[in-house]
């Protein structure tokens, strides 16, 4: 069989779903997204996104560059993506199929001249200053990485909705720097997107919804603060990503990522749903989902999220990324669907600890809308520092960090190199003394008592005043009404909390509210982290996998989370987990944190990007081959390996993942054989009818089993099914095995049978066409 060609299996499931979902995709993009074939622009439309003219053009212009000049990373999978498409084009491939591979080309074409995965703000910016790259190309690039992994193949669905202003403003940028290359810096003309609670104006195409069904059409009337900053920076507003709903707030046991509007965000590192469609097999994690997923995913150059309590940083650990969770003040809330006017900020979100650097830059700002933004909880802080000033490698050198919380058994070995690292650039680590030889940390507890569930209602009534007169959404009232009148798109998972919520009289449970509030912030400041970093003269705590989340969210102190390894690998293991370490501080101490986090981040390197592959093919080809018994028998142990750890590895690319398939297949063609002892009828493209299968051993009667097999036109394996019956001896009987179908019979598909009787092969006839 040849080598090379898609996986016809998971083509045929595309087809069989193409009916089930719009071709959403296309039509948002049409109009709005510029693909670019080796320089030349293209607009994208539906003709071209599923025709085979356009591929093979395509594909024409790829082969025609020598790729001998560029990195073999980039190149291979250059290479594999023409193999890809050249097959498909050439077995005449459904559209969707065809539409995958052009992406597949594009990004990887793309990748030559940039690797967004590891290409940062600055280089970016390096780039269109030395006119190799112009913002429109970035534009586009972006929007195919969204195309490609965001709505099809792995359909991550971190974005929520595409501004259609993106390509004029992108050009506009252009202009700009032509006229002014000095203009290429910071986030200008950079792609951004924003979580889907921060608010934008109408104009731009896109609601504000927190994930609400009930917010669907909720058009603001104005940018949120934060927007303007990134507006007058001049970034480019990209899109707007999927979150938790409400922040988290609307009721227990929702799976993170999820929401009514949006339904379930991917974690790319893992981008499957259970069994049940009922959960991700790995979350997401935090409210942020969607921001955490589409900056692991490359999918814009940075993000903003929110954060009440865990809501940037979960996310970011569960990603793989690097965020920042502000001091609450540092940047302005106004805007924003709220869930605690005490607790909630926005922060940014990336790749790199400069990345977020030079967006925190932009979104720090005074407001004076916001109460806690325009006077801080302590002292007024600067707003015009330029974070990107701090990035030091040697930000470590002579400070002191305590170590806060006990490292669980899982990242023990994480926090010992974390540790190591951390010496090794100067800095003395401070613990507060062992347990049971490991480590432990300094520990600190604040609760917020009522303080959330109070200021929910209180806060999500005074954002819906500022909305447009004529929505109907008013209070929060309102939203649990609209949610029970449409409970079965809007109450999945319920609205407890939501009532919980409203159920607050909030005139008799002011001064309890007061009272809690004035006690958390006693508890998790003065008694808690700053009676911690004073006692022990520490310049920063810093926490493995998470630990100063809550009492940093009830102090409103800011925390900088960067990669710092990952805890297990195993193949479908909930419990794989990329870690971070987080450096925390007291309010406003952003700076000095950041310079922290970047050297330490440039000394390890810890992040790896997930490999966002389909694994569906190579699985079924895994239990297929585990099925046979002696797995060894007649296969290579090169490739049984490499596919088994293509298949396990978060990391593996769809290039490993199919060349994987297909080296396996190569491998397992053997179990097939061609002899005389079995006839095969094909009555339709889904049931093979095996007839007149005979005992020529003595027993007395045996059970069999009988495999049946489909192929496509390029001999390639599509599918098995199976069927046991016992067989007296010398007896002569039919079997019918049911596989799944290629979508229709012909078009040269074949068709053929094996028996398995105690992991001895009986050898069959040849394949017979499928008429």
């Amino acid at each position: 069989m040849a080598k090379g060609s898609a996986t016809i299996k998971k083509d045929c499931r595309e087809v069989k779903n193409m009916s089930k979902r719009k071709k959403i995709t296309a039509l948002a993009l049409a109009g709005v997204m510029a693909l670019w074939l080796i320089g030349a622009p293209v607009s994208l439309t539906a003709a071209q996104t599923s025709d085979a003219a356009y591929l093979t053009t395509l594909v024409a212009q790829a082969k025609s560059l020598d790729l001998s000049t560029y990195a073999e990373l980039y190149a291979g999978q250059v290479r594999y993506a023409i193999t890809r498409a050249e097959k498909d084009v050439a077995r005449g491939a459904p559209e969707d199929v065809l539409n995958v591979d052009r992406l597949t080309l594009q990004v990887a074409l793309d990748t030559l001249k940039v690797d967004l995965q590891k290409a940062g703000v600055a280089d970016l910016q390096a780039l269109v200053r030395a006119g190799t790259l112009t913002y429109t190309e970035l534009l586009g690039m972006y929007l195919t990485r969204i195309e490609l992994y965001d709505k099809n193949t792995v359909k991550i669905n971190s974005v929520r909705a595409l501004n259609p202003n993106a390509a004029a403003l992108a050009a506009a940028a252009d202009q700009a720097v032509a006229a002014d290359p000095s203009k290429a810096a910071g986030i200008f003309g950079l792609p951004i997107m924003v979580k889907d609670n921060v608010g934008t104006i109408g104009s731009d195409g896109m609601p504000t919804t927190a994930g609400s069904v009930a917010l669907a059409d909720n058009y603001q009337p104005y940018d949120a603060p934060l927007v303007t900053e990134i507006k007058a920076a001049g970034g480019i507003l990209l899109g707007k990503l999927n979150l938790t709903e409400f922040a988290n707030y609307m009721t227990s046991g929702m799976p993170s990522g999820y929401s009514s509007l949006g339904g379930f965000v991917l974690n790319p590192y893992k981008p499957w749903m259970n069994a049940a469609g009922s959960s991700q097999i790995l979350t997401p994690s935090g409210s942020s989902a969607g921001s955490g997923a589409a900056s692991a995913a490359a999918l814009s150059a940075v993000t903003i999220g929110t954060e009440t309590s865990g809501s940037i940083l979960s996310p970011t650990q569960a990603n793989s990324i690097v965020g920042i969770k502000p001091t609450v003040g540092l940047v302005s809330r106004t805007g924003v669907v709220p869930l605690s006017s005490t607790q909630d900020t926005a922060g940014p979100m990336g790749r790199s600890v400069a990345d977020v650097a030079a967006l925190l830059t932009v979104v720090a700002a005074y407001d004076p809308a916001d109460v806690v933004t325009a006077y801080g909880p302590d002292v007024l802080p600067d707003f015009s520092i330029d974070y990107t000033q701090y990035l030091k490698a040697d930000g470590l050198q002579g400070k002191r960090v305590g170590l806060y919380g006990t490292p669980s058994a899982a990242n023990r070995a994480v926090y010992s190199e974390v540790a190591a690292t951390l010496r090794a650039l100067g800095a003395t680590v401070v613990t507060n003394g062992t347990s049971g030889g490991n480590d432990q940390g300094f520990s600190a507890s604040a609760s917020s008592g009522i303080v959330l569930s109070y200021d929910f209602k209180k806060d999500m009534n005074a954002y819906l005043a500022t909305l447009a007169p004529d929505f109907p959404i008013k209070t929060l009232a309102d939203i649990i009404q609209y949610n029970s009148d449409h409970a079965d798109v809007a109450l999945r998972f319920g609205q407890t909390t939501l009532i919980s919520s409203n159920n607050r009289d909030l005139e008799a449970q002011k001064e309890t509210y007061e009272t809690n509030k004035a006690t958390g912030f006693t508890n998790s400041r003065q008694n808690g982290l700053d009676r911690i970093l004073t006692e022990n003269d520490l310049d920063a705590l810093f926490t493995i996998g998470g630990g100063t989340t809550g009492i940093a969210a009830v102090a409103g102190y800011p925390t900088v989370s960067v990669p710092a390894g990952y805890n297990s690998n195993a193949p479908d293991s909930t419990s794989w987990g990329s870690v971070n370490v987080g450096f925390t501080g007291t309010a406003y101490s952003e700076a000095e944190l950041i310079s922290m986090a970047y050297a330490y981040e440039q000394a390890s390197h810890k992040r790896i990007a997930p490999g966002m592959a389909v694994k569906d093919a190579l699985k079924a080809l895994l239990a297929e081959v585990d099925a046979l018994g002696d797995t060894t028998k007649g296969l290579a142990a090169a490739e049984l390996s490499a596919a088994q750890t293509a298949s396990a590895s978060n990391f593996s690319t769809q290039k490993d993942v199919d060349e994987a398939l297909w080296a396996l297949q190569d491998a397992v063609s053997g179990y097939v054989f061609s002899n005389d002892g079995v006839k095969l009828t094909t009555l339709n493209a889904d049931r093979v009818t095996v007839s007149k299968v005979q005992r020529n051993d003595a027993d007395t009667e045996k059970n069999l089993t009988l495999y049946a097999a489909i192929y496509g036109p390029d001999g390639r394996l599509v599918s098995v099914g199976k069927a046991s019956k016992t067989v007296a001896a010398g007896a002569l009987t039919d079997f019918v095995v049911t596989v799944d179908a290629p979508g229709a019979a012909g078009g040269g598909y074949s068709a053929g049978a094996y028996l398995w009787e105690d992991v001895t092969l009986t050898p069959v006839d040849e394949k017979g066409q499928l008429t």
